[in-house]
């Protein structure tokens, strides 16, 4: 009787360990789910607000060098003289807040853990071109947008292996032809 009360007990035992260890497992990937969801809903919060808001498609535009009465120089001679037009400040103001919205997407991975380096680099783009501007990037490290450049920092080497594949995928171009030609 005592082996079958042996058998029982370890019977149990296992039946626990394994509903626990479902149970955690199952935890587990709910918690993940629910994360991506997370994440997902954060990235595009932030991509419609980084869409629709004025002061961010002026900064954009000042960025990419759309805006020619307005450049990256002006804004850096502005904000160090502290001085400029009424439509040289309104103009550095907006690119000031621009510079905030990232600084706040890299906080987000950088120190929050909020979004991985992937979802970061949904405004990989972005990082890159204020990485083209030594200027700039000496401004962010200056006046406390220092995520900006450790965000950069953390992106150049997706940039880089992003940047292997180009050949491949130019000459993949070829193998897919219109059936319309």
């Amino acid at each position: 009787m005592s082996s079958f009360f042996g058998l029982s007990t370890n019977h149990s035992w296992m039946v626990a360990a394994a509903s626990l260890t479902w149970g955690a497992i199952s935890y587990t990937l709910n918690s993940l789910r629910s994360r991506s969801l997370e994440r997902t809903r954060f990235i595009f919060e932030q991509q419609r607000f980084f869409e629709t808001d004025s002061s961010m498609r002026k900064g954009n535009k000042i960025l990419y060098g759309l805006k020619p009465d307005f450049t990256v120089e002006t804004f850096l001679r502005v904000m160090k003289e502290l001085k400029g037009t009424t439509t040289e400040v309104t103009n550095s103001m907006a690119f000031e807040s621009y510079l905030n919205f990232h600084w706040r997407i890299a906080y987000a991975h950088i120190v929050l853990g909020t979004i991985t380096v992937y979802d970061l680099n949904a405004f990989g783009d972005f990082y890159y071109r204020i990485s083209l501007n030594k200027d700039l990037c000496k401004y962010c490290i200056d006046e406390g947008f220092d995520k900006i450049i450790e965000a950069i920092e953390k992106l150049t080497p997706m940039w880089k292996r992003e940047q292997e594949t180009v050949p491949e995928l130019l000459s993949s171009i070829d193998r897919y032809k219109s059936p319309f030609q």
